[in-house]
């Protein structure tokens, strides 16, 4: 047996060490580099038959070492001569300079006879360089042109301009010039391109790229974007780097520590192949836990890797590692940045500005891009503006966590001073107050007492809040490490009783934990299962709430106590329901299709009407209504909107001639660049709308990066990037806000006092619909990534830092939540629930309270107490003090 202390290497390649971790495999490593076989055939064949290639993908991703262990090798023995490049823009020499170096000095080890450029154009060299195989220009990290290239634009131009004649193989100017003194014709042979040349880059900056496509047309023309593993790709990645290292077995175990990954995905002898062929897998994050539990291997001094070694490791764990280890390089500022600002409160990643990050925590241009290249963030851009996010799901837990426990220690600084502050204010009053006669001595006694016994109850309270806190981690912990969701749903109720009777305000943190351990106990808040028939429109009417298939049927069902079995209430036939709403009054409810009619039911007599639409720009599937307090009918489709009166018989709103302004960057400004028509409908000709709110005669639509205005004879567009693609629009009269949600996943609020918009991200699929309870306390969203999600208004201050309690539905069935969308929301009368619609045609209804979570709680968990006890470490509370809080047995 091999002694595997000692480190074997074969030309080069560390066998002991076979997985690089977050490095790259270079073109050494090609015998150890699996699970790319596809992608390295598909890629040489378009090198292959392409003067240029565009490799893309998201950072972290795996394109360098496609190209050095894939690409590179698979050219060399199919006769093509690969010359990588990667310019490096701290170099004194011009981007140009190096290339040519390069490649001259790469071309003279494969032929010593080869002549230097001299003054020769690029295009002009590999015309005249005559070889038995073909060069192939890889240009790695080709973004750095956009990014560390934009000091020196003159020579990033040049390098452009040189690329752009080798690509379309277009006749340099100074070629051109040449010839034309020389009166000569230029030789037939240039019009052979024995070249190639592949650009790689990270996908965002595809659209920097766009930028040269004047230049370099064909770059829209063979891309090839690289993708996360399939689990049967990751078996490969992770068996054949080690030279039996790892059995199959052991490989599947460390795959299925992988968020997402299932038994399913395994099977190769499923009927649907797609389930197999899911894009899980992130090559850097497989490698990474991989290089460590080798790391661990060695140590032990074990010849390969086994089950018990795997076992020691949690993906959670692994990165746990890697974060703290990275973030000990940075000043602890940037670590309280990443997790402030890309992390909401409930866990979930989101988006911020680096300019954000520059001002607030002295992030500059190298500290982000030391982030990137050390795979904790990524970046993009929309809209002209640059976001960075964290790079992978599996580090939002890792810094929640960090985050809970430093929030936790400023706490407890805080506390303590709190609780200084107090002794010292009455040891101040005391020394005051010991110099009054002694005719008044008496009442400075009283008056000490009460404060003294004022503070000394303050601080008894702060210290129950923190004490609550903490044992809401406990109870995480118990969840998440042992599976003790009954004990730990009970703690999290016990903690959060605690928080409340001691005047604690964030309610949040219990809100989301309550509502997670529930999901692990069991319990579901499906209430209605309609076998998969989707449901896109939901409206609550008193106790009932009515909802509307793409089957054409509107079923009705009783929601006072738990959802009662549906009743068919309306039936239109040839029709898929898109849109239902009703009445504030509960007089009337509106309904729409695909069709071109929109059903009008008057609630009290049952009479159903029906409205013709003639003259929509759109008439898809995209349908929104609105019934104001006015009993005034609105509906969207595409780039049109249309009203009616129907409170006596069907009348047509006529819309006026409108004064159109526009108010960008802060400043209004007359705007005619809307071409809108009136009449009975209003038409936008070239603006696709999405999103409807109206109050009184403010009638508000969504647009792209916009929100337009309709009050009086004015029509104001209001254009802010950030508002991003606007699919859903709500009108807060409390708060005279609007709220959008787009199709990133941001829901933004806009201040329509001060024209200020706030933006945090929500959910990570595009937001469908936003609802307001009747008392104006919660907003809720529908989104298409399966969540609901849910603000308490009341409590959100700062929009920008809001955290929304964030529920999935169909927890049960973890494998599926991908493909469930939720289509809609809407609020019962009685501000208890929302209720959520899905395209699995489900119903689920959700509480909106946290008292209601914590009564569930004793409905279903059975927690042990004695453990509760126990964790009571700070003796703040008797035994009997703390019974009163937790469910009885």
């Amino acid at each position: 047996m091999p002694n595997p202390t000692i480190e074997t290497k074969l030309d080069g390649i560390d066998l002991q060490r076979p997985f690089p971790g977050l490095q790259s495999f270079q073109e050494k490593n090609k015998s150890q580099f699996g699970g790319r076989d596809i992608e390295i055939k598909e890629l040489f064949e378009m090198v292959e038959n392409s003067p240029l290639s565009i490799v893309f993908g998201k950072s972290g991703i795996g394109k360098t070492s496609l190209l050095l262990a894939g690409l590179v090798p698979e050219l060399q023995q199919n006769f093509y001569l690969p010359l990588y490049v990667r310019i490096d823009y701290s170099n004194a020499k011009s981007p140009v300079q190096q290339l040519k170096e390069i490649i001259f000095d790469r071309l003279k080890k494969q032929d010593n006879s080869v002549t230097e450029f001299g003054s020769r154009t690029l295009w002009e060299y590999f015309h005249d360089v005559k070889l038995l195989v073909t060069p192939v220009l890889i240009l790695d990290q080709f973004e750095e042109t956009f990014t560390l290239g934009k000091t020196r634009a003159a020579e990033v131009a040049e390098l452009i301009t040189e690329l752009s004649d080798l690509a379309e193989n277009r006749v340099p100017v100074v070629v051109q010039e040449d010839y034309q003194r020389r009166t000569e014709m230029i030789s037939s042979k240039y019009g052979e391109q024995h070249y190639r040349i592949v650009l790689s880059l990270r996908e965002d900056y595809l659209a920097q790229l766009e930028g040269v496509k004047k230049q370099m047309p064909s770059i829209k023309n063979n891309r090839y974007r690289v993708v996360q593993m399939t689990v049967l790709q990751a078996m490969d990645a992770a068996i054949k780097p080690g030279k039996g290292l790892i059995e199959p077995d052991i490989a599947a175990q460390i795959i299925r520590k992988i968020p997402g990954v299932t038994d399913r995905d395994f099977d190769t002898t499923a009927e649907n192949q797609d389930e197999v062929k899911r894009l899980l897998v992130e090559p850097f994050l497989l490698s990474l836990i991989c290089f460590q539990i080798n790391e661990k291997r060695i140590e032990q001094k074990l010849e390969k890797f086994t089950q018990p070694l795997v076992a020691q490791f949690e993906i959670s764990d692994v990165i746990s590692s890697y974060y703290n280890d990275t973030v000990k390089q940075f000043k602890p500022i940037v670590s309280e940045g990443i997790e402030n600002e890309l992390l909401t409160e409930s866990g979930y990643r989101k988006l911020e500005t680096i300019e954000t990050l520059a001002s607030k925590y002295q992030m500059d241009d190298t500290m982000i891009q030391l982030l990137i290249d050390k795979r904790i963030i990524r970046k993009e851009e929309r809209d002209g503006v640059e976001y960075c996010e964290l790079i992978h799901d599996v580090l939002a837990p890792v810094i929640k966590t960090r985050r809970d426990r430093r929030l936790i220690e400023i706490r407890e600084q805080e506390k303590k001073e709190a609780i200084r502050r107090a002794v010292e204010r009455d040891r101040m009053r005391l020394r005051k107050f010991v110099t009054f006669s002694l005719a008044i001595l008496l009442p400075v006694i009283s008056i000490v007492a009460y404060y003294a016994a004022r503070n000394a109850r303050e601080a008894k309270e702060l210290r129950s809040c923190e004490f609550a806190l903490k044992q809401l981690i406990t109870a995480r912990s118990a969840a998440e490490n042992s599976g003790e969701y009954d004990q730990a749903a009970v703690i999290a109720r016990t903690a959060f009783l605690i928080y409340k009777d001691n005047k604690g305000k964030d309610y949040n943190r219990f809100y989301a934990n309550m509502y997670e351990f529930l999901s692990g106990l069991g319990v579901t808040f499906k209430t209605y299962d309609s076998s998969g028939k989707g449901i896109k429109s939901i409206a609550c009417k008193d106790d009932s709430v009515y909802y509307g298939f793409t089957t054409g049927k509107v079923m009705v069902s009783g929601i006072k106590n738990s959802i009662s079995a549906p009743e068919l209430f309306i039936e239109f036939r040839n029709k898929k329901i898109t849109s239902l709403v009703i009445s504030p009054d509960k007089h009337f409810m509106a309904v729409a299709g695909t069709d071109r009619l929109i059903n009008l039911i008057d609630l009290r007599s049952m009479k159903t009407d029906s409205i013709e639409l003639e003259g929509f720009l759109s008439n898809g599937n995209g349908k929104q209504l609105f019934i104001n307090s006015k009993n005034e009918l609105y509906v969207q489709s595409g780039g049109t909107v249309a009203a009616w009166r129907v409170e006596h018989g069907i009348q047509p709103i006529l819309w006026k001639q409108h004064k159109q302004f526009e108010i960008k960057n802060g400043r209004m400004k007359p705007d005619q660049s809307m071409k809108v028509s009136g009449g009975q409908y209003l038409n936008f000709d070239d603006i696709q709308l999405n999103g409807l709110s109206v109050y009184n005669d403010k009638l508000f639509v969504g647009a792209d990066s916009s929100i337009i205005l309709l009050s009086g004879d004015s029509l104001i567009k209001y254009f802010y990037p950030e508002l991003g693609g606007v699919v859903s629009v709500q009108y807060d009269q409390k708060r005279n806000c609007i709220y959008t949600g787009s199709d990133k996943g941001v829901v933004c609020r806009f201040d329509l006092t001060t024209k200020k918009v706030e933006k945090c991200q929500n959910q990570l699929g595009g937001i469908h619909a936003l609802c307001l309870s009747k008392d104006g306390r919660y907003l809720s969203t529908a989104s298409w990534d399966g969540t609901v999600g849910i603000f308490d208004l009341e409590f959100t201050k700062d929009w920008r830092n809001s955290y929304p309690i964030i529920v999935r539905v169909n927890s049960e069935e973890r494998e599926c939540d991908t493909h469930e969308l939720v289509w809609n929301v809407t609020n019962s009368d009685d501000n208890m629930y929302v209720l959520a619609a899905t395209s699995y045609g489900n119903i689920y209804k959700l509480p909106l309270k946290t008292e209601t979570l914590s009564d569930m709680i004793c409905e279903n968990a059975r927690g042990n107490l004695d453990s509760i006890w126990r964790l009571n470490n700070e003796k703040l509370l008797t035994e009997d003090e703390l019974l009163k809080y937790t469910c009885p047995k």
